[in-house]
């Protein structure tokens, strides 16, 4: 949220991004059709955008996936 912590999102989680968040953690995606035993079956999530900005992304296993998401 905005006091600098991490937002940590539900599986397959909606989530409203307010724009004032310095992390937002999805937590570990997997593929629909091989997700490991005993982990949380996450596959998915969605983020709505409500300011227009310029939003970084990156995956915290492999940095140098990165990507930017531009709001108009």
């Amino acid at each position: 949220g905005s006091d600098g912590t991490v937002t940590h999102l539900e599986p397959n989680a909606t989530y409203i991004v307010k724009g004032d968040e310095k992390y937002i953690n999805s937590g570990f995606l997997w593929p629909k059709n091989n997700l490991p035993e005993g982990l949380p079956p996450i596959t998915s999530f969605t983020l709505t955008f409500e300011k227009s900005g310029t939003y970084n992304y990156y995956c915290i296993l492999h940095p140098w996936m990165t990507g930017v998401i531009i709001v108009k």
